[in-house]
């Protein structure tokens, strides 16, 4: 009698011990998958109404653009700032976003030190 009750609690204990493995296995699968550091995206005058958002994956960059107003957008190039406004690159990208258009782009920045970048300048061409 006591060795069945032995079986059935060790059986218990260990499914509940691999339950608690998988579940934290699953739910730890992207702790470092995105960058966490909030990136301020600033466009100039010229992009208008402009809706933007920027995620950080390691070296690359992913943009994501959409145009709500009635006139087309031009962006010339994204510059990536520090927190005090000192330039670290800037990339010529020459998108035209026809109105009311959506568009992503990826960057793939290998050669800066992504720790010091805190804002990323847009800017565009009223052309």
């Amino acid at each position: 009698m006591s060795a069945i009750f032995t079986k059935i609690c060790y059986g218990e204990i260990m499914k509940k011990f691999l339950v608690t493995i998988i579940l934290g296995l699953i739910l730890s699968g992207n702790t470092h998958a995105k960058h966490t550091k909030n990136i301020e995206l600033i466009s100039s005058p010229e992009c208008g109404e402009i809706e933007k958002s920027v995620s950080h994956v390691s070296n690359t960059y992913l943009f994501n653009f959409k145009n709500p107003s009635k006139k087309k957008i031009f962006i010339d190039s994204l510059t990536f700032l520090t927190q005090e406004d000192d330039k670290i690159a800037t990339d010529f990208i020459f998108i035209e976003l026809l109105p009311f258009h959506k568009k992503s782009i990826t960057l793939d920045k290998a050669n800066i030190i992504h720790k010091f970048v805190n804002k990323i300048s847009l800017n565009c061409d009223d052309t």
